[in-house]
């Protein structure tokens, strides 16, 4: 999907010692939107939300978005960044980011970031649509379409049949290129293999493939990483938004001998035993209670990293990878 809007802005003087809306954000069209907000000049020492509400023109009081991000910093933490989940908007619905601070945050900074993704180009390709600055041909029939049944038509069956969108766009650039004199030909177009599920739900949502691992919050997690090599007198898994995040900022850092060490950049507070990393023989198991993996952010593009230290202090850092935390639907974790 095609970025059609980027936006980078300041605010400074917010009273957020009670619920106060930071920014407002209207969209402008049809698309997917996240946010990033980062609180500085804080007091620290208590619990920070950020969440979103969202009013569609429909006359009525803002409703919030679930889920409400929630940490707690400890005393001496001025600012943080907050990660919204994806929203998708229409022309006129308009955001607000709210925070909620302490009795002391009256006069709060940051900044917001706002990425916006476009979602009509598929939609506007099998419509017959422009799709990436190249318009579909006007022609009625294709070689070995489905008899009688005009392009449009066509590619419209085709995706209510399951054809996935990423093969029907590469199908409308294909003819593109057919009426250019130049790409595959109608024959290999319309012969496209059908992509069908091979994967189960749980599969799919919880899940580690190559060096990708996905999980769900709000779970359970017993993250099973097979045919590892690590040295064996104590192990670390960490998990980061980004690798330069120094470890105390660290959504997730486990310790094979003291087990959960940072969560959501925050170290007091947190009960040890209930996160654990075991190695048994070529296998790493990291074990996370469903009360802290709850309070992570959804995010699909974190960073990962498990090493291993001897006992004279040798470290080696042999696996790192992407890990993706999904956002759940049910919120309750008793």
């Amino acid at each position: 999907m095609a970025t059609i809007n980027k936006i980078d802005t300041t605010f400074s003087a917010k009273d957020i010692h009670t619920a106060a809306s930071v920014y407002e954000y209207t969209a402008d069209g049809t698309y997917r939107t996240r946010f990033q907000v980062q609180l500085t000049s804080l007091a620290g020492g208590g619990d920070y939300s950020v969440w979103l509400t969202l009013n569609d023109g429909d006359a009525v009081a803002d409703n919030p978005i679930e889920p409400i991000t929630k940490i707690t910093l400890t005393a001496g933490a001025k600012s943080r960044w907050f990660v919204s989940g994806e929203v998708d908007v229409m022309t006129g619905d308009v955001i607000n980011v709210f925070a909620l601070g302490l009795a002391g945050d009256t006069a709060i900074a940051g900044i917001i970031r706002v990425f916006s993704d476009d979602m009509t180009g598929v939609t506007g390709a099998i419509l017959g649509a422009t799709q990436t600055g190249v318009t579909i041909p006007t022609v009625t029939t294709v070689t070995n379409a489905p008899t009688g049944m005009a392009l449009e038509a066509s590619l419209t069956a085709m995706k209510g049949a399951g054809w996935s969108d990423e093969t029907l766009v590469k199908i409308v650039d294909d003819i593109a290129a057919i009426s250019a004199g130049s790409g595959a030909t109608a024959q290999e177009v319309w012969e496209y293999a059908k992509r069908t599920l091979t994967q189960s739900v749980k599969e799919i949502i919880d899940s580690v493939t190559g060096a990708k691992i996905s999980r769900t919050r709000g779970n359970t997690w017993d993250i099973e990483i097979p045919d590892v090599t690590l040295h064996a007198h104590k192990q670390q898994f960490i998990i980061k938004k980004r690798l330069t995040d120094p470890d105390e900022n660290a959504l997730l850092f486990v310790d094979s001998i003291s087990g959960l060490l940072v969560l959501n950049g925050v170290s007091d507070g947190l009960t040890a035993a209930d996160a654990s990393l075991t190695y048994v023989g070529t296998k790493l198991t990291l074990h996370l209670e469903a009360k802290y993996s709850a309070q992570l952010p959804g995010i699909s593009n974190a960073k990962y990293g498990a090493q291993g230290l001897t006992v004279d202090g040798k470290v080696d850092e042999p696996y790192r990878g992407t890990f993706e935390i999904l956002e759940d639907a049910v919120m309750a974790t008793d």
